[in-house]
């Protein structure tokens, strides 16, 4: 009897290991049915990381284009008369907006709003993002003064990076150094008269400036700024400026 029984536990046995193996096998092919399904949005994810973590800057025309249609309209409601030029700029009137100049795109038929802080156009964007002042040829046009202290601000950024560079290498000699000096002025918007080599003293430089006997308050300020950009342009305080 015993002889008998035997191989049949073998049999039972033999018949759930075959359904235990079944189960796992079902749930090892659920496991990468699903790894499977989502294997696309894991990939995707990075990408999409990265896209967000570094965003290409994009310029973005605006919404509503001024056309030359619109200014000439505008012109003939402010004057009365119908308007057939094609103006360059048009400065509007006072209003509770601020000032406001339309100017002329050089590319296309259009016209940018421009203000004494912003412009519409895509010079003033990337100036804008670059050196976190605004800077363009329509800006230029309408508000001048301003447009100049934009300038000076952006001279005085770059010569900043350029003095941070100057620190590690420094102009060695002295036709360098003048060089520095000139190119120091020139991005600076500084007219001068003459940059040389001070013959009163050794390895100095002087900033000469048209003879004033009496310098304004404008002249003394642009000879301050000369004798600032001199002195990191070549690293050293050997510069000096002179209206005599």
């Amino acid at each position: 009897m015993n002889a008998q029984k035997k191989p049949i536990a073998q049999k039972e046995k033999t018949e759930e290991e075959k359904k235990a193996q079944f189960h796992k096998e079902v749930e090892e092919y659920h496991r990468r049915y699903a790894k499977t399904s989502q294997a696309q949005p894991a990939q995707a994810e990075p990408e999409q990381v990265k896209a967000e973590t570094k965003p290409k800057l994009v310029y973005r025309p605006p919404n509503d284009e001024i056309t030359l249609t619109t200014v000439q309209a505008l012109i003939s409601i402010m004057t009365g008369e119908p308007c057939h030029i094609r103006p360059h700029k048009v400065v509007m009137p006072e209003n509770d907006y601020g000032p406001i100049t339309l100017v002329l795109s050089s590319s296309h038929n259009i016209y940018y709003r421009v203000t004494p802080n912003s412009c519409q156009c895509q010079g003033w964007y990337f100036s804008q993002t670059r050196y976190g002042v605004g800077k363009c040829r329509h800006h230029t046009s309408a508000f001048p003064e301003q447009a100049a202290e934009n300038c000076q601000k952006i001279a005085d950024i770059k010569l900043s990076k350029q003095g941070e560079e100057a620190g590690r290498s420094a102009p060695a000699s002295m036709p360098e150094k003048l060089d520095a000096v000139k190119l120091a002025l020139q991005q600076g918007g500084i007219s001068y008269k003459s940059i040389s080599q001070d013959t009163m003293g050794q390895g100095t430089i002087m900033i000469r400036f048209p003879y004033a006997e009496n310098p304004t308050a404008d002249q003394e300020r642009k000879m301050q700024r000369a004798l600032a950009l001199g002195r990191a342009a070549t690293g050293t305080n050997n510069v000096y400026v002179s209206a005599m």
